[in-house]
């Protein structure tokens, strides 16, 4: 999804916000199927695209909610609900409590916000977006540490994916009691323009696997996402795409002088259907 087409999508999403907005149309305004709209949408935003256009019609509603009289059932064909018990459903799926609780009590209600597609980075093949805040409970991970030096990374842009795609497909993936659906690429900074990189997979501890391999295990904490999405395989993204995703993290980064750097590293997770998902691990 380019960033025109996500634009367009989003825009008609707010501009149409009394309408009865469907995938087809949505699709043909971004020039694609709808099937992949709603896959790219999910992958770059991490919720589905008809959950997000009801969700922000929902969040308008409020207005007429808490600061009319109007009747519920006007509100809900206001904002494109076919039926009363439409809207009332939705309602309560998005707040969980009923509109007609919800009015009478005065309830502070988290909304679903807008995205804002100009915080949205475009690359030459994909486009990024975050950052996002999540909590990941403590895991470990098993792998087969490559260092790779500067000069080779940026003579061969491709240098991580081939040791990616050699550890991963001749040995990780091969290993039992591991989930070979999701890879994790852990970049540990050696200093200057060297770095070592860990292919891996998850384990559930650290006694299981091939004893010369290398384990690590990531704490609980908060980290900080930024997602990228393209469309073509991992192991098509080289060097020059990767590091506009470096740039967009250090960027943010620099800019919070709240967050720390406990470790030297951060972390790629890989997973259907998420071609490429960035996690910066620092908290």
């Amino acid at each position: 999804m380019h960033q025109d087409s996500l634009k367009t999508v989003l825009d008609m999403v707010e501009r149409q916000k009394n309408g009865q907005l469907t995938i087809e149309r949505l699709a043909v305004a971004a020039y694609m199927s709808a099937s992949r709209l709603q896959s790219l949408f999910k992958q770059l935003t991490g919720q589905s695209l008809m959950d997000y256009v009801r969700g922000r019609k929902l969040a308008h509603s409020l207005h007429e909610l808490f600061n009319t009289n109007m009747r519920i059932i006007d509100i809900a064909h206001q904002y494109g609900f076919s039926h009363e018990q439409s809207y009332m459903r939705a309602f309560q799926s998005e707040f969980d409590c009923p509109p007609g609780k919800a009015r009478r009590q005065k309830l502070a209600l988290p909304i679903r916000e807008q995205i804002v597609y100009d915080s949205i980075i475009e690359t030459g093949v994909g486009l990024i977006v975050g950052p996002e805040h999540i909590v990941v409970p403590e895991f470990h991970i098993i792998g087969i540490p490559t260092v790779l030096r500067g000069f080779d990374v940026r003579r061969d842009g491709m240098a991580p994916n081939a040791a990616g795609r050699a550890a991963y497909f001749d040995i990780l993936s091969k290993l039992p009691n591991v989930n070979p659906d999701i890879y994790y690429g852990v970049n540990f900074y050696l200093g200057g323009n060297d770095y070592e990189y860990m292919p891996s997979v998850g384990i559930s501890g650290l006694n299981g696997g091939p004893k010369e391999l290398k384990r690590w295990t990531f704490p609980a904490g908060r980290y900080v996402r930024f997602r990228y999405t393209g469309e073509h395989p991992p192991e098509e993204c080289n060097i020059i795409d990767a590091k506009e995703t470096y740039m967009a993290v250090n960027h943010f980064f620099k800019s919070q002088a709240r967050y720390l750097f406990p470790e030297n590293f951060h972390y790629e997770r890989i997973s259907p259907p998420i071609t490429t998902a960035y996690s910066a691990g620092w908290i």
